[in-house]
């Protein structure tokens, strides 16, 4: 009889997608753990252990939940002297001692005898990547190693790599806080905008689109302040990383850059953002282009057909407290990271940037990443539903009734109709 129940649970399981280890509990009481199946009206559950097979009919059915799947932990990376593949490093004008850095995973410590960046030439060391066109770089830092008051660490774009080069610099110094400096034409003078009350810990973050430059920080890595723009030529070839100098003559600096991204476009990955449906239903993803009809999602293709008239709000940053529940009570518009709210109208999404239109401001976009906290389209209709299903995103569909079919679990849901959700998708399905 066991030698059966295995080949049976093998048959089950033959297709991951159809059959994986799971636990149903039935509105009778019973609890059945095994490798479940969906099938037409019922569910199937092969326990070997217990040599037997279960049948739960749908109408029999509290809930049905499968555990997440164990991530493999990568061993932890390994420190070593110089730079990962894709970096480089090299000193920048004359410095006292040769520089030098070393990483772990997106670790860096940058050491540096070099003067100062500043005036019509440069003397630091700097870890880099040449790039083509727009870029972003991101990085927290910690603290800064005193040598100097004027010690300065921080993250840069760079022409070439001769003293002189045009450069735009987000830095932050040992005791005088930060600045956001930039010498538009080679062989002059550095300009810089002093901002003396921001200290490390901060994380920095320093993009390029054409020829404008933004400089922001922030506390978290989630929540960014534009510190300003700067308009200036420079080569679409380029080179963006690291700088740090000692401003100390004969002393090296070593400061350490944690959580480094580069990239042409950096997304958080702290949050996921949150698609509300006038229903209650959560979906989580990051959505690539909206317009007036429909939602689509960046990455993996969405098991949700999300047309905007369904839509509620959209949380791009964690929401608590007050501003939860202001977004949900809100007319239309944008709620930004400084606690303005513009009033308006949802218009689009893309290229980064959510558009809305305004009587008082026309058409005004909002970048998605570093202003904006949420958009609302329209009031929320919540009512509450006899059925919810958790899908490994993330998501909860809310569903007014279900049905089984083969490997999947159709919902009705209220602002949708009919949703088909893959079994290999359910994290869990509830009875309310």
């Amino acid at each position: 009889m066991r030698f059966l129940v295995a080949i049976l649970s093998l048959a089950l399981c033959g297709n991951s997608a159809f059959a994986r280890f799971g636990e149903v509990r039935t509105l009778t009481g019973q609890t059945f753990q095994g490798h479940v199946r969906v099938t037409p009206g019922r569910i199937v559950i092969v326990n070997v252990a217990e040599s037997a097979v279960y049948n739960v009919e749908s109408s029999n059915i509290a809930r049905i939940s499968f555990p997440a799947y164990p991530i493999n932990e990568a061993s932890n990376p390994i420190a070593t002297e110089g730079v990962p593949q894709g970096w480089q490093e090299s000193d920048i004008g004359a410095v006292r001692f040769l520089g030098s850095a070393r990483h772990e995973g997106n670790t860096f410590t940058v050491r540096s005898s070099g003067m100062n960046i500043d005036g019509n030439g440069d003397s630091f060391h700097y870890v880099f990547k040449p790039v083509k066109g727009d870029s972003e770089i991101i990085a927290q830092l910690s603290s800064i190693h005193y040598t100097h008051p004027e010690a300065k660490a921080g993250l840069m774009m760079r022409e070439n790599l001769n003293e002189y080069s045009r450069n735009v610099m987000l830095a932050l110094t040992a005791m005088r806080g930060a600045a956001l400096q930039f010498r538009s034409t080679e062989r002059d003078g550095t300009a810089a905008l002093s901002l003396p009350r921001v200290f490390a810990p901060q994380w920095l973050k320093l993009r390029r689109r054409g020829n404008e430059f933004s400089a922001f920080t922030s506390p978290n890595g989630r929540v960014w302040s534009l510190i300003e723009r700067v308009s200036m030529a420079m080569s679409d070839s380029f080179y963006v990383g690291l700088a740090v100098a000692s401003a100390q003559d004969g002393a090296v600096n070593w400061t350490t850059f944690s959580r480094v991204r580069q990239a042409s476009r950096i997304v958080s990955e702290d949050f996921t953002p949150e698609v509300e449906l006038t229903s209650g239903t959560t979906i989580f993803g990051r959505p690539d282009t909206a317009n007036k009809d429909e939602i689509t999602f960046a990455g993996i293709p969405k098991v949700l057909r999300v047309p905007t008239p369904r839509v509620s709000r959209i949380s791009f940053q964690p929401l608590a407290g007050d501003l939860a529940w202001r977004t949900r009570a809100s007319r239309p518009g944008v709620f930004v990271n400084n606690g303005d709210f513009f009033d308006g109208d949802f218009r689009s999404i893309t290229g980064g940037e959510v558009t809305i239109s305004s009587v008082l401001y026309g058409l005004r976009s909002f970048e998605i990443d570093n202003e904006a906290l949420a958009v609302v389209l329209q009031p929320r209709q919540w009512r509450p539903q006899p059925f919810e299903v958790e899908t490994a995103d993330g998501s909860v569909i809310r569903a007014s009734e279900f049905t089984l079919g083969n490997g999947e679990i159709k919902v009705k849901e209220p602002a949708l109709g009919e949703v088909r959700v893959p079994a290999s998708e359910i994290m869990e399905l509830r009875r309310r």
